[in-house]
């Protein structure tokens, strides 16, 4: 049975990495909007913006995969990349292993842009850790580093 001090210390873990996760998603659309990004692309519903960043950060993807990332059905997944790719945000394209597959990536225009936001996300990510201190920052890296390690083994099925 799980002590009343884990659900609590559960809650506050959960409650806070959800206002980081918020800060990061408020960056990129400031970002966004800042640039003309999010003009030139469309507006990217929140949704759209998961399913980018998914693409981003495993450089190509099955329909079937981001489907399964996303946690909706293939079709949805697939309606959600076909206004995408008409955006300019996505590509399909044949996966060269099966060819009867299709892949998604990052167009190349978004590549550029994603590198951007990386680099604006990170200089307020060095604001925060100046702002925390080094002690502290370093102690949260030690913190983050575990939990990424814990999470990496429970991903890939340990």
């Amino acid at each position: 049975m799980t002590s009343n001090k884990n659900i609590d210390l559960a809650w506050q873990i959960f409650t806070n990495g959800r206002k980081i996760h918020e800060w990061v998603f408020q960056l990129e659309n400031r970002y966004m909007v800042k640039t003309g990004v999010g003009q030139a692309f469309g507006e990217l519903s929140f949704a759209q913006m998961r399913a980018l960043r998914f693409v981003r950060t495993r450089g190509q993807l099955s329909i079937t995969k981001l489907a399964e990332l996303l946690n909706v059905s293939a079709p949805s997944a697939s309606t959600m990349v076909d206004r995408l790719v008409e955006k300019g945000v996505l590509v399909r394209e044949p996966d060269p292993a099966d060819r009867r597959k299709v892949i998604v990536t990052v167009s190349q225009d978004m590549v550029a842009i994603s590198e951007q936001i990386e680099k604006d996300i990170f200089s307020n990510f060095v604001a925060l850790v100046e702002k925390l201190g080094p002690e502290f920052a370093d102690d949260w890296r030690r913190v983050v580093g575990r939990i990424a390690h814990v999470l990496d083994n429970e991903m890939a099925g340990n």
